[in-house]
Formats: C-alpha cells, sequence, structure tokens
C-alpha cells in the first residue's frame, strides 16, 4: 500500500467491499480450479470406461478365438478316431484297399497255376518212371533172350 492509499479502517463498508472483492477473485479461481478438476475426474472415468470396454472385446475375441479353437479341435480329433475306425475312408486308404485286392486276386491266378503245374509235373514224372521201368524191363527180357538162344 502506498501513503496515498490509507489503510481502510478495520469494519468499515470499503473494506468490507475490499474483502469481498478478493474473496470473489478466490471463488472464480477456485471456481475455474474445480472445473478444470471436473473435466480432468470426466476424461479419466470416460478412459476407465473405455478401458473395461477394451477389456469386454478383448476377453470376450479371446473367449471366442478359444471356443473356435475348441471346436477345431473336436472336429481334428473326432477325425483322426475314424480313420483309427475305419469310419472315415481316404484317396489313399481306397487306393491300399485297391491294391490289396488286385494282389489277391493275382496271387489266386498264381496259386492256380502252380496247383496245375505241380498235377503236370507229378503226373510227368509218374509217365516218366513207367516209361523207365517199361524200357529197363524190355532191355532186361532182350538181354534174357539173346542170353538163352543157342
Amino acid at each position: 500500500m502506498t501513503e496515498d492509499q490509507a489503510a481502510p479502517r478495520p469494519g468499515s463498508s470499503q473494506d468490507l467491499s475490499r474483502r469481498m472483492d478478493r474473496m470473489e477473485e478466490k471463488h472464480d479461481d477456485l471456481a475455474r480450479e474445480v472445473g478444470a478438476l471436473t473435466t480432468t475426474v470426466g476424461r479419466v472415468e470416460l478412459n476407465q470406461r473405455h478401458a473395461e470396454e477394451l477389456n469386454t472385446l478383448r476377453f470376450g475375441a479371446l473367449d471366442t478365438a478359444v471356443k473356435s479353437i475348441d471346436e477345431t479341435l473336436g472336429r481334428f480329433m473326432g477325425r483322426i478316431e475314424g480313420f483309427i475306425s475305419g469310419e472315415v475312408e481316404t484317396t489313399q486308404a481306397r487306393a491300399g484297399r485297391e491294391m490289396v485286392r488286385d494282389y489277391e486276386a493275382w496271387r489266386e491266378k498264381v496259386n492256380g497255376r502252380l496247383e496245375a503245374h505241380d498235377k503236370f509235373e507229378t503226373q510227368g514224372r509218374l509217365l516218366g518212371r513207367i516209361a523207365v521201368l517199361l524200357v529197363a524191363s524190355n532191355v532186361i527180357a532182350i538181354i534174357a533172350a539173346i542170353t538163352r538162344s543157342p
């Protein structure tokens, strides 16, 4: 305070007016601070709400992914069990069965030919032995006839 302005006497209207002006200034400053804090709290609440929504979406997506993987794994395991039990037939398995059928048909033909060959071989051996016996007996008869003749 300067000398020109003397301090007003306490309790005077001028003192009360000065105090009211200061209180109004402080009140305006406080109102601005409260407004800024209200905006900040609103922003924090909005961020918190967004974080909750993001977590809900993330965990929802995670739950959906786990369910999808579980379903896929279930179908995969069912298919593998089908392969093992023979309920599901693959192209390779079908081709393999056809190859086995072809092999079995070929084997039957070969076995039939081998059996026929075995019969023929046995009959041929028998006939050969009979021929040897006949020739040998004829040779013996000829030798006996030659030796007996005078």
